[in-house]
């Protein structure tokens, strides 16, 4: 399962490697308004919510807020703030699958 978490992971920052801050805020079709730097962001709420509020039993809240388009909304979003707080969001995941695995093995 792990395994198949990284891959997705690995194929979306593959996805936005080498890309300028308005080449990851275009949005791929209208009417959507999905953009790359949008799907950064949500896929750190997802990450935090996933694995800090549903697995680990933390009260987190969303890094964005859920309305006016919430992580979704990238016209001034800052794409280094994004990857940062979704590279921090993964790598917390991976400790709390590690320490169930850890602790679920004694």
């Amino acid at each position: 399962m792990s395994g198949f978490l990284e891959r997705q992971r690995d194929t979306l920052a593959m996805a936005c490697a080498g890309l300028t801050s308005d080449q990851l805020r275009e949005r791929a079709l209208t009417p959507s308004g999905l953009s790359l730097l949008g799907l950064v962001r949500h896929m750190a709420d997802v990450e935090r919510t996933w694995f800090r509020s549903v697995l680990n039993g933390e009260n987190s809240s969303a890094h964005w807020p859920r309305s006016d388009g919430g992580a979704f909304d990238v016209d001034t979003a800052d794409p280094v703030e994004a990857f940062e707080t979704w590279h921090e969001e993964c790598a917390r995941s991976r400790d709390i699958v590690d320490a169930a695995c850890h602790t679920s093995s004694r």
